[in-house]
């Protein structure tokens, strides 16, 4: 009966390391759909509070939000459907934790025309446009649809997920094939090593 409840005690305490170790992925998906929500929404001051504060020592806070809000005042893109696939355990490494996850999330960019274009100018622009995406996403990824004027790209990334205590208050780097120079500053380097495309 003592070796019983010795156990049945022991069970209980690798069952609630388990389950307090795992924790703080929620807390990294709580915090990315946070993110996600201000970009939907074009709260792009608030959205950048969740990015690493080491990115904007390479691109400064107030260039990006200018920039960020010039590119959604004419209301051409929006997102859909963003799922995060896969949170990997954490790892420190110096004084942070770094978590990768996979998402994925539906792109649309409606094309801007300046009215005196010809239609040859207006698809060579959509030609231009296509290959710079299928360059970044993957031609597989990318879609243009020639009614609506739209293109539709399926966005299938890693990021990085940091944090100084492993808990919470989690900031992002993301990654995408022409942000990997300024990743392989800001990340350790076993770290950075760990990312990949589809």
């Amino acid at each position: 009966m003592k070796t019983r409840k010795i156990l049945y005690t022991l069970l209980l305490i690798v069952v609630s390391i388990i389950v307090n170790a795992q924790g703080y992925k929620k807390t990294i998906l709580a915090d990315f759909d946070t993110y996600v929500g201000f970009v939907k929404a074009k709260n792009y001051k608030k959205a950048f509070d969740y990015f690493a504060p080491e990115f904007f020592e390479i691109y400064p806070k107030s260039e990006l939000l200018k920039l960020a809000e010039i590119s959604s005042s004419n209301n051409s893109t929006h997102l859909e459907n963003t799922k995060v696939y896969d949170i990997a355990d954490a790892q420190k490494i110096g004084n942070k934790y770094y978590s990768m996850l996979t998402y994925s999330m539906q792109l649309y960019i409606k094309m801007e025309h300046e009215r005196d274009k010809t239609e040859s100018d207006k698809q060579q622009l959509v030609g231009f446009s296509k290959s710079v995406y299928d360059d970044l996403y993957g031609a597989k990824n990318v879609l243009y649809n020639k009614e609506s004027d739209t293109f539709e790209i399926l966005i299938e990334l890693p990021a990085y997920a940091v944090s100084d205590d492993g808990q919470k208050n989690w900031k992002f780097l993301y990654a995408e094939k022409h942000t990997m120079d300024m990743l392989k500053q800001l990340l350790p380097k076993e770290v950075f090593e760990k990312l990949k495309f589809k």
